[in-house]
C-alpha cells in the first residue's frame, strides 16, 4: 500500500500504515482497486520525474517506480507459488527486474528483505537470476 499516494507526492494516511487490510472479508477486491490506482497515477509520465520525500529521505522517483515494479514481479511471483499458480513475466520486464535486484541486493539483505542468493544455473532465465539473486529458489515455482 502507500504506491498511489508516493506517486502522487501525498503523505501516507494512518490507517494505510496500521490497518491490516487482510482481516476485511473483501481484502481482495479492495487489494486490485487499490493496485489500479498506483498504476494509473504512476502512468503519468510526469510522475517520475524529479524526487519523492518518503519521509526519512528523499529519492529519485524513477528509483522508486523501478522499486515498485520489482516489488510487484518478485511478489507477484511469491504469492503465485503459495497458491500453486504459475507466473510470468516478459523478457524485457524479468531484465528490467534483474537489473533492480541486482543493484539493491546488498541493501534488502542488510534490513532483512531479501535472503542469501541461491544458485542457479549458468544461462538460467533473467527472471530466474532475479528471484535466485532475491533469496528465492526458482525451482519452487515451477
Amino acid at each position: 500500500h502507500g504506491l498511489e499516494h508516493r506517486a502522487l507526492r501525498k503523505q501516507l494516511p494512518e490507517e494505510l500504515t496500521a490497518r491490516d487490510f487482510t482481516a476485511d472479508p473483501d481484502w481482495p477486491a479492495a487489494y486490485a482497486a487499490q493496485l489500479d490506482r498506483a498504476v494509473a497515477a504512476w502512468a503519468d509520465p510526469a510522475v517520475w520525474e524529479g524526487e519523492i520525500d518518503l519521509g526519512m529521505a528523499k529519492m529519485p522517483a524513477a528509483e522508486i517506480a523501478s522499486m515498485v515494479i520489482k516489488e510487484m514481479a518478485v511478489h507477484g511471483w511469491d504469492v503465485a507459488t503459495a497458491t500453486g499458480q504459475q507466473f510470468h513475466v516478459s523478457d524485457d520486464a524479468a531484465r528490467f527486474v534483474l537489473d533492480v535486484v541486482e543493484k539493491h541486493a546488498e541493501l534488502y539483505r542488510q534490513y532483512d528483505g531479501f535472503a542469501d542468493p541461491v544458485p542457479v544455473p549458468d544461462g538460467a532465465p533473467a527472471f530466474d537470476r532475479a528471484l535466485a539473486a532475491s533469496g528465492r529458489d526458482p525451482e519452487m515455482g515451477q
